[in-house]
């Protein structure tokens, strides 16, 4: 489930080149920068990582519900919208 959510957010913002992983660790490749990705997930609660400056990891705990799932996605794509706006401004 979680793939998939990941995967429907690469469909929708060019700026993720690839959804990676196995089971709950999983990453976004990204051609931008992503730390403030990072910074944007913690102050909505969610702990993420970033690693090589442009993949986004996510390692969940094993109790992660889909409505977590959903509501991170929701933060991403907010935070998605906002980085490429600034990037077209």
């Amino acid at each position: 489930y979680f793939m998939e959510k990941l995967s429907a957010l690469k469909e929708t913002f060019a700026c993720i080149q690839e959804v990676r992983g196995r089971g709950l660790l999983l990453g976004l490749a990204l051609n931008i920068e992503g730390k403030h990705f990072v910074d944007t997930c913690r102050e909505q609660g969610f702990l993420i990582n970033c690693t090589s400056g442009r993949v986004l990891r996510f390692v969940p705990p094993l109790t992660i519900s889909r409505d977590d799932i959903d509501r991170l996605c929701e933060v991403l794509t907010t935070a998605f919208q906002n980085a490429m706006a600034e990037v077209v401004s």
